[in-house]
This record gives structure tokens, C-alpha cells and sequence, in this order.
């Protein structure tokens, strides 16, 4: 198993890095914040990263080919690693959580979280996602 590295950020809560040049990555944070009931996560976009004061724990060319979570204890983890930590933290997606900690299942879910973020950009214009894919969550009465 990969042990998580660390940093040394002051955080009072957990942060999510991701490509905010990404429409399917920021319609992907949009959804996370309206299932973040409890707001114990901060997402902020790759871009604003050097606003956050990262030191050597991760690399610029990381950040922009995987998601990244900083916890507010200190470890760092990316790629599918990073659904794992927010699958602990987001109630609605416990089972996300639980299913990325059967012994083994990194196997198969990097290389599936590999493929998908490396075709990103391609995988946004299949799902007509133009700047943002727009999530609408208004009610019809």
C-alpha cells in the first residue's frame, strides 16, 4: 500500500486541488460542494495553488495530472486515492469510500482514474461540457 505523503500547510480543514481549467473536473467540484452538507472540505482550483502556500510535497506537473486532497492533519493524497479520503468525509458517498478500501482495489482503480484524468479534456466535450457543465439542482414545483 502507498503511504500517503505529507505536508506542512496550516489548515483548519481539508483541501481538494483540482484542474479548474477542467469543465468535467469543475462540474465534478460543484457536485462535491452540494454533497459537502457539513462544508469540512475546501476546493479550490490547481491554478490558485501557489495562493496556498504548497511546499515540496507536490509537484506543479502532479497537481495538474491528478486531483489532490490535503488533509487538515497533514497527509496528502491523489488520483483515486483522493475519492477514498472524500468518500470518508461526504456522508452521501460512504459507499465510494468503502468500496476504495478493499485490499487490492488500487489496482484496478488507478489505472481506471489514470485513463479517465488523462482524456479529461476529451471525456468533457463527450459529455458537452462547455467552460462548466452546469448542475442544476432547482425544484420543480
Amino acid at each position: 500500500m502507498q503511504a500517503p505523503r505529507k505536508h506542512n500547510l496550516k489548515l483548519s480543514r481539508d483541501l481538494l486541488l483540482y484542474d479548474g481549467e477542467c469543465p468535467m473536473c469543475t462540474t465534478q467540484m460543484q457536485l462535491i460542494g452540494r454533497l459537502d452538507w457539513f462544508d469540512r472540505i475546501d476546493r479550490k482550483p490547481l491554478q490558485q495553488a501557489d495562493s496556498e502556500g504548497l511546499d515540496a510535497a507536490v509537484t506543479r506537473q502532479q497537481l495538474q495530472e491528478e486531483i489532490h486532497f490535503f488533509s487538515h492533519k497533514g497527509s496528502v493524497h491523489r488520483g483515486a486515492r483522493a475519492f477514498r479520503q472524500l468518500g470518508f468525509r461526504i456522508p452521501l458517498l460512504l459507499p465510494l469510500g468503502l468500496i476504495l478500501s478493499i485490499p487490492g482495489i488500487f489496482y484496478v482503480a488507478d489505472p481506471i482514474y489514470t485513463f479517465v484524468a488523462k482524456r479529461r479534456l476529451k471525456f468533457s466535450k463527450l459529455l458537452g461540457c462547455q467552460g462548466s457543465c452546469d448542475i442544476s439542482f432547482d425544484k420543480k414545483d
